[in-house]
């Protein structure tokens, strides 16, 4: 499944929503000075214009994970995916779950109870939210410049899953 925190000195299991990468700082090469930090993390590019990054939503874990629904006796034994996409808000909240636009849902006869069974789950989850982070260019006393992570704010973000209820009766997330 595609889906970071410290809350005070706790650790916090997270998972990404989406691959990311948190260690971002570009160096320039402009003028002598190296980068605060030095320069293990700086990829050294050339001109580049101040502007915002996406870093995503970050699920806290565990995830509650869908119950096999208890239907008629043709439920079980056969395989149904049911994909869903979601919209995390400003607060890392679950605001919606709707049929995937991504992911093919299994046509089933109880379609609408796999999917409930799934809603109800993906409900529950918990993210640390998205941020969109302002990249600014910074100058040292030499002249040298560097990009670095400046204001940041949390937005709303969204997402696709896709569940696969096995014939064993296993909900797995993909």
């Amino acid at each position: 499944m595609c889906l970071w925190a410290l809350a005070g000195c706790q650790h916090v299991d997270v998972a990404p929503l989406v691959p990311q990468e948190t260690t971002f700082q570009i160096f320039t090469g402009k003028g002598t000075e190296e980068p605060p930090g030095g320069d293990e993390n700086a990829d050294t590019m050339g001109e580049l214009s101040e502007g915002e990054i996406f870093k995503p939503a970050q699920a806290i874990l565990p995830l509650a994970v869908p119950v096999y629904p208890s239907i008629s006796v043709d439920g079980r034994g056969r395989l149904v995916r049911v994909g869903v996409g979601l919209v995390i808000d400003q607060t890392g909240r679950v605001t919606e779950v709707k049929p995937s636009m991504v992911y093919l849902s299994t046509p089933h006869p109880e379609a609408k109870t796999f999917f409930d069974a799934v809603k109800t789950a993906v409900e529950k989850w918990k993210f640390i939210p998205a941020q969109s982070v302002k990249i600014e260019q910074a100058t040292g006393d030499d002249g040298g410049t560097w990009w670095r992570a400046g204001r940041s704010e949390p937005v709303e973000t969204s997402g696709e899953v896709l569940f696969t209820f096995t014939a064993t009766g296993e909900v797995k997330m993909e």
